[in-house]
């Protein structure tokens, strides 16, 4: 695109140069953070805000307490974890709950150039950097109040915030188009597991009542068995938890894994926590192998899991998950688990609301259709087969829509910083 014709440098290290006739100012010369209370029922949460799209997402989650009052027009910024982007321009007056910042634009500046310009590369990079707290980062509005920032003339922000509104929206409904395929395939995905875990792979069987609801019927063959019947189940036992002072460093013990390390029945080691020999030697029933179903038993995610195919170091299990050895075909079992079935049983044994927890005991009790072994194997080449032909698909539409992401964010920051000229 056209570039301005003079640039000078702006001083400021995440900005670079700026075209000569911009200006550095700090962003308390062009926002008022606003701390008025609120008592209106109008409530909002980090939640209701997108990451990256800054997009208002409504919700029926019930919000306790009273926040800051906000207006139309206002800049609502998530100040919990800056990388994520939760930032928007209100459409309504309410009340922000929780970890807002509400910042209102000044006389002779453009709201709508200021969120852009808040969710532009540089920026997010400056409050993450910035944040204080390990579990819960935070980014303080002093901060962000000092923070060096390059403005245009009025006229300016206004024609550089419509060509952003429009290049915006269109990348994000292609991300939108993208979501919804995504979200089918996961459907048409469930659906072939379901069909064939619970119907086998010959429409022509003969079928008989399972005596569940839920399942219907299955082939006439087939049994149905408890899940303690035809799988072994080990958990971390109370007095064999473990606190912080037994985590440790990578390379001084092994992987120990939590719900987050579980993602769309597969395993997820992107991320890990490490636990001292000491303790995984401790509980050698927990230890974890390939071919192992892991259960989340207790928490939010309850009911999610994941097949172990394969562990980069030896691993062991926090006290939310509950690990399962199959005596059947445990890839079989893991299909099992990865149905509706799964909703069906958790939502029947959840105990407790703060932290729901489904137990053991319950878990052993789950009822599923088993087919004989020889079967259960066909079942699964089949469905191997079928699920890596969606999961490819699935794939491919999450690259495009991250590289749709990073396109969006190279045109923001160009736009804001003045490295591109767009009107």
């Amino acid at each position: 695109m056209e570039r301005y014709g003079n640039y000078k440098p702006s001083g400021v290290d995440w900005i670079g140069e700026i075209p000569e006739h911009w200006k550095i100012c700090r962003f308390k010369n062009i926002l008022s953070q606003i701390t008025d209370p609120s008592e209106s029922e109008d409530k909002i949460g980090l939640e209701n805000i997108e990451s990256n799209s800054s997009r208002f997402i409504p919700s029926n989650s019930e919000f306790e307490g009273n926040g800051i009052a906000f207006r139309v027009g206002d800049i609502v910024y998530g100040k919990l974890r800056p990388y994520l982007r939760k930032v928007w321009l209100a459409e309504f007056a309410g009340n922000a709950i929780g970890d807002f910042f509400i910042f209102r634009s000044k006389n002779n500046h453009d709201n709508r150039f200021i969120k852009y310009l808040i969710l532009s590369d540089g920026f997010t990079a400056k409050a993450t950097s910035a944040t204080c707290g390990a579990k819960m980062p935070r980014v303080s509005s002093d901060f962000i109040l000092t923070l060096s920032v390059a403005m245009p003339p009025l006229s300016e922000q206004q024609a550089i915030a419509e060509y952003l509104d429009r290049k915006c929206t269109g990348i994000d409904k292609v991300i939108e188009t993208q979501e919804r395929r995504i979200a089918l395939l996961e459907e048409l995905k469930q659906s072939v597991i379901t069909e064939a875990v619970t119907h086998g792979l010959n429409p022509e069987v003969p079928l008989r009542d399972s005596g569940i609801d839920w399942i219907g019927k299955i082939p006439e063959h087939w049994s149905v068995l408890r899940l303690k019947y035809f799988a072994e189940m080990f958990g971390r036992i109370g007095y064999r938890g473990y606190t912080t002072s037994d985590l440790c460093g990578e390379g001084e013990g092994c992987i120990t894994l939590s719900p987050s390390n579980m993602a769309n029945g597969k395993m997820d080691f992107s991320s890990v926590a490490y636990l001292s020999w000491f303790k995984y030697n401790e509980s050698p029933e927990i230890q974890i192998f390939p071919g192992d179903i892991l259960f989340v038993k207790t928490g939010s995610t309850y009911g999610k899991s994941a097949y172990v195919e394969n562990i980069p170091l030896e691993c062991t299990i926090n006290p939310q998950i509950l690990r399962i050895v199959p005596k059947i075909n445990n890839k079989f079992a893991a299909y099992l688990f990865e149905t509706p079935l799964k909703q069906a049983y958790t939502d029947c044994g959840v105990i407790g609301s703060t932290i729901p927890t489904i137990s053991q005991e319950c878990i052993g009790n789950f009822r599923f259709p088993i087919p004989p072994l020889s079967e259960q194997q066909a079942i699964v080449e089949c469905l191997d087969r079928k699920c890596a032909n969606i999961d490819n698909s699935i794939s491919k539409a999450r690259r495009e829509i991250k590289l749709l992401q990073e396109l969006k964010q190279t045109i923001i920051t160009e736009a804001v910083t003045g490295k591109v000229k767009v009107c």
